[in-house]
């Protein structure tokens, strides 16, 4: 068969296929939790490899807080690459999942679904990281009502967005009494 003025592209069958390669990482996680998910490689027919010499790279970028997590992909030695990351500051991120060394030249490929949002909600209440402010902590009249604002913290120092942490204060001094505290979530 002879074919002329058409430029033509053989892929051998051992080329992993970016667009049909597959992740599969938890898309809403909490901070301080480390997580860990698995690349597949695959073909360009989707067929399952039996060795991936390419390069995984993840990377996670805070959309607000420009963070960078550092995640370690190892591969296997199979078909598959183990990713393991943990994110401490709450953000949604962009989690961009790329093969490298796919080409003669320097090029880099997406796989398939990505970039995704992954979003990293804050861990549980932390009282020694959870502050208070307001006026009346300082300065308050005797018979009339005071306000302050109690700002739940987790242990990173990230803002709770979601109420429901159980807080009792006490007032003391030449009398104690118990404060109301109302969740503003």
């Amino acid at each position: 068969l002879r074919v002329t003025g058409v430029q033509t592209c053989a892929l051998p069958i051992y080329r992993t296929f970016p667009a049909a390669t597959t992740a599969n990482p938890d898309a809403t996680i909490t901070a301080g939790v480390a997580q860990s998910f698995t690349i597949q490689a695959k073909d360009q027919f989707n067929n399952l490899k039996k060795i991936a010499t390419e390069e995984a790279v993840v990377t996670l970028t805070g959309k607000t807080s420009n963070a960078l997590i550092p995640a370690t992909v190892v591969n296997n030695g199979d078909s598959t690459y183990s990713v393991s990351y943990t994110a401490t500051v709450a953000d949604v991120y962009e989690m961009s999942i790329t093969l490298e060394g796919l080409c003669v030249t320097a090029c880099v490929e997406p796989i398939k679904d990505f970039p995704m949002d992954i979003t990293v909600k804050p861990a549980k209440m932390h009282a020694a990281s959870t502050t208070a402010s307001g006026a009346a902590l300082a300065d308050s009249i005797s018979g009339e009502q005071s306000t302050f604002l109690i700002s739940a913290m987790d242990v990173f120092g990230n803002s709770k967005t979601i109420g429901g942490d159980n807080f009792h204060v006490q007032l003391t001094g030449p009398s104690s009494m118990s404060a109301l505290v109302t969740d503003l979530s």
